[in-house]
């Protein structure tokens, strides 16, 4: 066995290793600066500016029951390895299988090509994956993005600012907006406008009293408009702030 051949095993088996543990700094730190993606999705190429956000999207999560890999066969600077997972989607409870491969080629001890070569398929479902396939979803990749994003949205509470923007999200996400876009739509069945709102109405009635000033705590909550405030409150309540007020929180005390 060359020398070549038995640094570029090396390289790739702790690759190899990194996946399967999620870490996207280990992955990152023995790619090549000028790295390259091929995705099996449509030959999509993915250039070195953005492969941080496409392998942050695909790792691995908790929802994986498995993952291993079946063979790798290396010749000088080239590797090919060989995989198969199973996933259980948060999101549908269905579970998809993945077979593949990863053609991998080294320069100075990084990776600096990986061409993947993927089947993804999910038991029963007939759904047509195109659109989802040009913006590189998949339902591993869903549940990463909507983790991710309801992670955000949870913690940083960035719907309390009145002037949040869906362009807003994606900077402190890393997602791009069609990306954003998709998860919000189809799987919060939700717009982005819509679901925010919503969000704000959460916050006023977890923070509501009977003797709460409704424009002031409206305005606290990310609301800018009156108007606004009262179509979301009553969608998701049923109700006025003020008939809420006097039905649930007087008659609850």
């Amino acid at each position: 066995m060359s020398s070549l051949t038995e640094q570029t095993r090396k390289v790739v088996q702790q690759y190899r290793k990194h996946w399967q543990q999620g870490d996207l700094g280990g992955i990152l730190s023995i790619l090549h600066p000028k790295a390259e993606y091929i995705t099996f999705f449509g030959a999509k190429e993915v250039r070195a500016k953005n492969i941080a956000n496409y392998v942050k999207v695909a790792l691995p999560s908790s929802q994986l029951d498995y993952i291993y890999h079946d063979d790798l066969r290396v010749d000088g600077d080239v590797a090919i390895s060989t995989y198969s997972f199973v996933h259980t989607s948060a999101i549908t409870g269905k579970e998809s299988s993945c077979r593949g491969c990863d053609v991998m080629t080294i320069s100075q001890g990084k990776i600096i090509r990986i061409h993947e070569y993927s089947s993804f398929s999910e038991v029963g479902r007939t759904e047509d994956y195109n659109g989802r396939e040009k913006i590189a979803l998949d339902e591993l990749r869903i549940s990463r993005v909507v983790d991710d994003v309801s992670e955000y949205l949870n913690q940083q509470q960035p719907y309390l600012n009145a002037l949040l923007s869906l362009d807003d999200v994606v900077g402190a996400t890393g997602y791009s907006r069609n990306q954003l876009s998709y998860v919000f739509n189809h799987v919060f069945k939700l717009s982005f406008y819509a679901y925010i709102n919503l969000a704000r109405v959460d916050y006023f009635l977890a923070n509501v009293n009977e003797h709460s000033h409704i424009a002031e705590l409206s305005s606290d909550s990310g609301f800018n408009s009156p108007t606004t405030f009262y179509k979301f409150f009553k969608k998701k309540t049923g109700l006025t702030p003020k008939a809420y007020i006097k039905k649930v929180l007087t008659n609850k005390n």
